[in-house]
């Protein structure tokens, strides 16, 4: 979508705010004021987004829990001030590139010396810097334990609930001082993968039945452990693993593409989940940030309410929560050969794109998050493709789409409720990218509406 522009003063900044001031908020969003039809034409969008299907030659993002972001002019400002003051320098990706910010995954923080690269003979050398923790200091949490194989030991997030992420996005939270609406986004490396057509997965099983789909799943799932493996060569590697579209039947459940897409995307993770404990993935910690049995409801009432988002906001708060503990872990390590690194990645599949393709990060998060996206993206899809079509169970040859499989966090379509000349100017984006758009002005009415809540018992 080049030459869009954003859409100016739709969104708000997400901070945090006094009780009363957020009290006062509270009643003037819940009496439904709009800063204008295009918000409205926009947030209808964002909420009934479904599969739709393309033109040839266009990619349809087909998971309809990821959440579509618009972005203000002023978005790269309401990055938090310490993020930005963060200084990371945009460079050239290259091979075992390390970024010491996204060691610290999780705090935004200040630094000097950032990148460094490998010497010849794969040796690796991570560069010292200067690093100040923004974390507020009044309350000191512990350092991580470490489980008994050595391994420091993060927490299952995906046991936490929609009134755990309430308590985390008001910095109440045990565990996560300094936590806050600012942390669920720009807080790790992130990537989609949109690996083939959900239809092609579909042709697998009636040719081949589950065994061949079992070799298609577990063929996937050793290529994103093996490119993690390569990205990050020392260190511990902190995996936030989702399985995109699903949720808790009954209350909200999204099959995916094709009607079948969710249980595709879900047996990848079963694999990975085994293959994970072999010794050479020893490194990775995987940690699911979806649950399909618990509900994501955070009690908005009907018409304000965006289940889809409601998906994404509880998956990137989990994800963040892994990051902030990663941070514990690194501030407490004084050989950088001990540090974990958090990657998030999201397992989907598509509808007419007819090639492998990986969304990743765009110009929203910091540069250092975006080198380590796109890196990934490209290892990871020369990975796959050879690995998949090496099986001789695609119905097809898999080849890169558009030729080199890439693509930022701006969506390649434009929904029917946005195309209003008034909406013309709207930039669409992924919010499991963690740019920053639409969640924080979610997550802000998510509170007034608790406010309120609160004032009336």
């Amino acid at each position: 979508m080049p030459g869009a522009a954003r859409l100016p003063g739709i969104l708000g900044e997400a901070v945090p705010i006094g009780r009363e001031s957020r009290r006062n908020r509270a009643v003037q969003r819940m009496r439904g004021r709009r800063d204008g039809d295009v918000e409205r034409i926009a947030e209808d969008a964002l909420a009934g987004t479904q599969v739709i299907r393309m033109r040839r030659g266009q990619f349809l993002a087909c998971w309809a829990w990821g959440v579509l972001a618009l972005l203000s002019s002023s978005c790269r400002a309401g990055l938090t001030a310490s993020s930005r003051k963060a200084g990371v320098p945009s460079a050239a990706v290259v091979p075992s590139v390390v970024i010491e910010t996204a060691a610290r995954v999780g705090t935004p923080t200040a630094v000097t010396a950032v990148m460094g690269q490998s010497p010849a003979g794969g040796g690796i050398r991570v560069p010292t810097a200067a690093l100040t923790s923004t974390l507020p200091t009044a309350s000191p949490t512990p350092a991580l334990p470490v489980d008994p194989d050595g391994r420091p030991h993060f927490s299952e997030v995906a046991h936490r609930t929609p009134a755990d992420v309430r308590a985390y996005l008001r910095g109440e939270l045990p565990g996560y001082p300094g936590s806050g609406p600012d942390r669920v986004i720009d807080f790790s490396p992130s990537d989609i993968l949109e690996t083939m057509d959900t239809a092609w997965l579909d042709e697998v099983g009636r040719a081949h039945g589950q065994s061949g789909l079992g070799v298609v799943y577990e063929t996937i799932a050793q290529a994103i452990l093996a490119t993690l493996v390569d990205l990050y060569p020392r260190g511990w590697i902190v995996l936030a693993l989702d399985a995109g579209h699903g949720g808790k039947k009954g209350y909200y459940w999204d099959p995916g593409s094709e009607g079948t897409e969710a249980g595709h995307t879900r047996a990848v993770v079963a694999a990975l989940e085994r293959l994970v404990k072999r010794p050479e993935y020893h490194r990775v910690i995987a940690r699911r940030i979806f649950n399909d049995d618990l509900a994501d409801d955070f009690g908005l009432p009907r018409g304000v309410e965006r289940p889809t988002i409601n998906s994404t906001l509880m998956r990137q708060a989990r994800a963040s929560m892994l990051a902030m503990e990663a941070n514990r872990w690194n501030l407490s390590q004084s050989d950088p050969s001990g540090y974990a690194w958090v990657h998030e990645i999201s397992v989907h599949f598509n509808v007419g794109s007819g090639g492998a393709l990986v969304l990743h990060q765009g110009n929203t998060v910091r540069p250092a998050f975006v080198e380590r996206s796109v890196e990934f993206a490209r290892r990871y899809l020369a990975r796959v493709t050879s690995a998949l079509n090496a099986t001789g169970l695609l119905p097809h040859v898999l080849e890169l789409w558009n030729g080199n499989g890439l693509h930022d966090d701006i969506m390649m379509y434009r929904p029917a409720g946005l195309a209003a000349p008034q909406a013309s100017s709207a930039v669409l984006r992924y919010g499991a990218l963690q740019g920053h758009g639409y969640l924080p002005r979610y997550i802000q009415m998510i509170l007034a509406h608790a406010d309120q809540t609160a004032d009336r018992e």
